[in-house]
């Protein structure tokens, strides 16, 4: 019975700088399994889980996705008004040709008409593109919090655990004291993918060539630039 006891006894922190430190950010009591020392993955997964902040990671989380989504609708919008774009400039400047070809020196209707609708067309791009932009702003910000916290936790849970080997050195396997830090990793963050906040390509959509295609991700940067010089104009 008395060694039964000892086995199943639950271990803590003893304090310390780090300890203290510690308690303060996770719920440390919930950490006293003695199991927990002879598999280092699961052990993390019960450290993660006794963050204090941790439901206010994983909200941050589907915060994100919901940002995702509304900049990928967006996207979307910016490329059918690209599309757009291209196809009313192309009309008016075959409606044009035909003026030439006959001596007409004045726009007809149909012309005013579509050169009215070119700009509200363009007025409505700009908006969006702006809007894009200050979404893919929020998705970085939200992206770089979560990367801080995640790599925050990698460090608490290495420094937790290597004090637990060395306070409680007889309640670990001897592959789980010997397991590199590297094996404890924080849970990825909802990926982004830069193709989906992609810019149509603005410059040719407010010249005559017709376009709406997406730039290679690694032209984003060059595209959004793009943008913001056309919503100058």
């Amino acid at each position: 019975p008395g060694a039964s006891s000892t086995a199943t006894a639950p271990m803590t922190l003893a304090p310390t700088a780090v300890s203290a430190q510690l308690n303060s950010a996770y719920n440390l009591a919930a950490l006293t399994d003695p199991a927990l020392l002879e598999d280092r993955n699961r052990a993390f997964e019960e450290f993660r889980r006794s963050y204090r902040k941790y439901e206010q990671i994983e909200c941050s989380k589907g915060e994100l996705k919901e940002k995702y989504a509304q900049a990928k609708a967006l996207a979307a919008e910016v490329s059918d008004l690209s599309t757009r774009i291209s196809a009313l400039k192309t009309k008016v400047q075959q409606l044009r040709a035909e003026r030439a070809a006959t001596g007409q020196a004045e726009p007809d209707a149909e012309e005013i008409s579509l050169l009215k609708q070119l700009d509200g067309t363009k007025e409505g791009f700009r908006g969006k593109a702006s809007d894009l932009q200050q979404q893919r702003g929020v998705i970085e910000h939200y992206h770089l919090m979560i990367e801080q916290s995640q790599k925050q936790l990698a460090r608490d849970f290495n420094n937790w655990y290597d004090c637990m080997l060395k306070q409680h050195p007889t309640k670990a396997t001897p592959a789980a004291a010997a397991a590199p830090q590297a094996a404890a990793k924080p849970a990825a963050a909802p990926t982004v993918p830069t193709t989906a906040l992609q810019f149509p390509e603005a410059g040719r959509a407010a010249t005559a060539a017709p376009s709406g295609s997406a730039r290679p991700p690694n032209e984003a940067e060059e595209e959004l630039k793009r943008l913001l010089q056309l919503r100058k104009k």
